[in-house]
């Protein structure tokens, strides 16, 4: 038997309230439109962020196809906040050059402890 990849799973949740995107497995050839489509319908109404901690790419291809889709949805968001690790799809966004002015946080902690922290009060002068 041969072992393949993780299918690709997009699945919507909340952080707070903004409403997050988890993309969870390989990003390839056959999730990319899939996951083209549900960024081209997200964060209409709501703060978004998108979490690709668990996305996984294997080629400079496959890093393409989950950035690409990414800057188009900052082009229409840019307060989109994007949480994923240090890895090739960061380095590829770097070298995409500064397009969008998204929010970059290294994990799904920190986005957390960022909603916590807009959400404290100022202490009084």
């Amino acid at each position: 038997m041969i072992g393949t990849e993780p299918r690709l799973s997009i699945t919507h949740t909340r952080a707070g309230a903004r409403r997050m995107l988890v993309v969870d497995g390989h990003v390839d050839l056959d999730g990319a439109p899939r996951l083209a489509e549900v960024l081209q319908r997200a964060g209409v109404r709501h703060e978004l962020a998108t979490d690709r901690c668990d996305a996984r790419v294997h080629a400079a291809a496959s890093v393409a196809l989950l950035l690409n889709p990414m800057r188009r949805l900052h082009r229409r968001r840019p307060d989109a906040t994007i949480v994923g690790p240090r890895g090739p799809t960061r380095a590829g966004r770097h070298r995409a050059g500064p397009a969008s002015r998204d929010t970059l946080v290294a994990d799904r902690a920190a986005l957390v402890a960022g909603l916590a922290q807009r959400r404290r009060p100022r202490a009084a002068r």
